[in-house]
C-alpha cells in the first residue's frame, strides 16, 4: 500500500473531498493519510509509550460494522543509526507481510511485530487516548483538525456538522 493511500471504499474523507473538488489534489485526501498526519503532529509516543499504533473504530452509536473491517493500521516505527533515533508511523495492512524500511546504517524496528505471536489489540472500553479526525469544507478550503479524545469509548459520540466528515481511531497495544 502506498504511503497515505486509502484502500477502504468506506473512506468518508475521500468521498467529501471528491464531492467538492476544491483543489486539484482532492484525490489525495483520505482517512489513512489524515491518520498519518495526526499521529505525526500529536506524537502519541510522548504521552503513552504503550501505544504502538492506531486503528479506525466506529463511534459509540454507529452500527456500521464495515468500519471495523478496515484492517489498515498506523504502526509505530523506531529507526536508529546508532547515534540518533526517530519515531514515525507507517501504514500497515494487517493481512499483508511485515514491512521493514531499514536502509544502510538506519535500522528500523516495529513494536507491533515484537510481541509473542504478534498479538495486539485495541479496546474501545478501557482506552482514553482516542484520536478524533475532523475534515471539513468551509469557504472553499479544506479544514483539517485532529485531537485526542480523553474519554472512554461509551461517551464518544460522532459530531454532526454540515460539510464535515469525522473519523475515530483507537490506540493499539501489545498484549500477552
Amino acid at each position: 500500500m502506498a504511503e497515505g493511500q486509502s484502500s477502504n471504499s468506506n473512506d468518508i474523507i475521500l468521498k467529501l473531498a471528491t464531492k467538492h473538488r476544491i483543489t486539484p489534489d482532492y484525490h489525495t485526501y483520505g482517512i489513512h493519510k489524515m491518520l498519518l498526519r495526526a499521529v505525526s503532529e500529536l506524537k502519541p509516543e510522548l504521552i503513552d509509550t504503550g501505544i504502538i499504533g492506531y486503528k479506525r473504530t466506529r463511534f459509540y452509536e454507529e452500527s456500521d460494522s464495515s468500519i471495523n473491517a478496515d484492517n489498515v493500521l498506523a504502526i509505530k516505527e523506531i529507526c536508529s543509526d546508532g547515534k540518533k533515533s526517530t519515531t514515525n508511523y507507517v501504514l500497515w495492512k494487517n493481512t499483508t507481510p511485515f514491512i521493514n524500511r531499514s536502509e544502510g546504517t538506519m535500522s528500523c524496528t516495529y513494536p507491533i511485530y515484537q510481541s509473542k505471536g504478534s498479538c495486539y489489540s485495541f479496546s474501545r472500553l478501557v482506552e482514553d487516548k482516542f484520536i478524533l479526525l475532523e475534515f471539513c469544507i468551509q469557504d472553499d478550503i479544506y479544514v483539517i483538525n485532529h485531537e485526542y479524545v480523553n474519554r472512554t469509548y461509551e461517551y464518544i459520540e460522532k459530531p454532526s456538522n454540515k460539510n464535515c466528515a469525522y473519523v475515530l481511531f483507537a490506540p493499539v497495544r501489545v498484549f500477552g
